[in-house]
């Protein structure tokens, strides 16, 4: 019997690190900016949106001058809404190519063609990035 491969590609996370840190990454389409955090006791994840994310309207208010983000909170589950700060933006950046996944401590985040997805695979908690939504995985 063969043995099954993975559809992902693991990438090497040290060129993904910034000078502060922390890891940051781009989806090849340039409209997500992604990042694992070190906050100096735990990592947390989350991702950025240039365009407008389909289930948080509230955040094309020009107004407000603000974006959708998602998060995976420390508490084990994900948040999502607006945000006018560059939080997952950061000097690294580099693109994590459709099919690779990054993995810093528990956190892995993977590029697919409709998105990113990132998990805390200590506590369970997953979200979706995409253009259509920014929303918890069960």
């Amino acid at each position: 019997m063969q043995p099954t491969r993975s559809p992902w590609v693991s990438v090497d996370p040290t060129p993904f690190l910034s000078d502060s840190g922390n890891h940051y990454f781009t989806s090849p389409s340039g409209n997500l900016y992604c990042g694992i955090l070190h906050d100096g006791t735990q990592l947390l994840a989350g991702c950025q949106a240039l365009s407008i994310v389909g289930n948080l309207p509230e955040c094309d208010d020009p107004m407000v001058l603000s974006g959708p983000m998602i998060s995976l909170v420390d508490d084990g589950t994900v948040g999502a809404g607006c945000t006018s700060e560059g939080v997952y933006v950061g000097e690294a950046g580099k693109v994590l190519g459709y099919g690779e996944r990054i993995t810093v401590g528990a956190i892995r985040c993977s590029s697919l063609e409709d998105g990113v997805t990132c998990e805390d695979l200590e506590k369970g908690a997953k979200f979706l990035a995409s253009r259509a939504a920014f929303t918890q995985i069960p």
